[in-house]
């Protein structure tokens, strides 16, 4: 999120995540708890999953 804020992208967790949902096909999610505070994962579909 420090990343995204040096380049003007100010954006709560939520609509981080909804952006990598939306927009990213290849990372899932592996949260390990529920909340904005997410984790999501390279996923190369090529290669059978996970």
């Amino acid at each position: 999120m420090r990343e995204l804020a040096l380049a003007n992208y100010d954006w709560s967790l939520a609509e981080a995540n909804r952006w990598v949902e939306h927009y990213q096909s290849t990372f899932r999610d592996v949260s390990t708890e529920e909340g904005e505070r997410r984790t999501f994962l390279l996923f190369n579909p090529n290669n059978g999953g996970f």
